[in-house]
């Protein structure tokens, strides 16, 4: 019924933070967030701008979901994918205007171990997931196309955790990062029109312990790829690449309990990721500075998945799964305002990160 971006956070798509166990998206005048639901349901919820109450579509019933969900947006449709039963890996979209969700299988059984991430890019969707003996998987589908590619990114014992795909039609190139052997964080990219993928190891071992959540950010001749991932004792780290490179210590050790997830909005990198005690943490940096800032987004006992953000409405949207199996978001307008406003999107014992 609406555009959404994902775990993902983005301009459309962009990327997407696959690790987070909810998707929220910004698109289509409306805020909307996929979910695992009760009995391995797949969920979606929306808000239009200037509203209040959330909507829920059911799109796919009980025992086909075994994921977080990977949301994102492209022209014409709101697209998921998800890892479904038996290991398998289901695309789903729905037409702007429709209530109808399409299914469409794009690899069979024993095929997908993680949480996928999906992106557009080079008018195509594309996805990326761990598969078995943790390898690393790319599918795409050009646009209008049926049917899915799929090619193999890196062998046996690649990667550690759920990756994250950025589709650069600036640059001109699909770049996915993950957690590498020996908590490394590792990078794969593949220029558009070529075949085969480079490899960069971008922080060596010990560095790792969560899926890394990716964005770009800037232009074609003046950009830069975000990534924010829990280090070492967990603190909370970020890395930039491509025009320059270089990491920072968001925050310190005993600060960071989650994967984070990354967007940009109102001139400056927002992440956020589950604090000490089951709270809610928002750091975010002004563009082109060095410094980061911290702002409690909820007190402890608050937060029970890794949570994810989205930027819209002249505001940041921050979801996360709540007490009881509840689902929570939060949102700050733009323009300096302090203070996040709650709201329960879903009741208890319907959100099942």
């Amino acid at each position: 019924m609406l555009a959404v971006l994902f775990l993902a956070i983005v301009a459309p798509l962009a990327a997407v933070t696959a690790a987070s166990a909810v998707s929220i998206g910004e698109g289509n005048n409306a805020t909307a967030v996929a979910y695992e639901g009760s009995g391995h349901t797949l969920i979606f919820r929306w808000q239009t701008y200037g509203t209040s109450g959330w909507n829920k579509e059911g799109v796919a019933g009980k025992y086909t979901t075994y994921s977080s969900p990977a949301v994102a947006e492209t022209s014409s449709s709101t697209v998921i994918a998800y890892e479904g039963y038996d290991h398998s890996l289901i695309f789903r979209w729905q037409a702007y205007g429709s209530s109808t969700w399409n299914k469409e299988g794009v690899a069979g059984r024993n095929t997908t171990y993680s949480a996928p991430s999906i992106a557009q890019g080079n008018d195509a969707n594309t996805i990326a997931v761990e598969g078995p003996n943790h390898r690393l998987y790319f599918y795409w589908q050009a646009d209008g196309a049926t049917g899915w590619n799929q090619e193999e990114v890196a062998g046996n014992n690649s990667i550690y955790s759920a990756p994250s795909i950025v589709d650069d039609d600036q640059a001109g190139f699909t770049d996915v990062w993950a957690e590498g052997p020996h908590h490394s964080l590792v990078d794969w990219i593949q220029n558009y029109g070529t075949s085969g993928w480079g490899k960069s190891e971008f922080a060596g071992n010990d560095t790792t312990y969560s899926a890394p959540a990716a964005m770009e950010s800037g232009s074609a001749f003046d950009f830069s790829l975000e990534v924010a991932y829990e280090g070492p004792s967990n603190s909370l780290q970020y890395t930039w690449a491509t025009i320059g490179s270089g990491t920072e210590t968001v925050a310190g050790p005993g600060t960071t309990f989650s994967a984070p997830s990354i967007g940009e909005g109102n001139n400056s990198i927002g992440i956020t990721a589950e604090g000490p005690d089951h709270s809610l943490d928002f750091y975010w940096q002004t563009l082109n500075t060095a410094s980061w800032n911290q702002e409690t987004v909820n007190t402890q006992l608050s937060t029970y998945s890794a949570p994810s953000i989205g930027e819209g409405n002249n505001s940041t949207g921050i979801v996360a799964e709540g007490p009881s199996h509840s689902l929570y978001f939060y949102w700050q307008p733009y323009g300096g305002i302090t203070g996040w406003n709650p709201e329960a999107a879903a009741g208890n014992w319907t959100t099942y990160a």
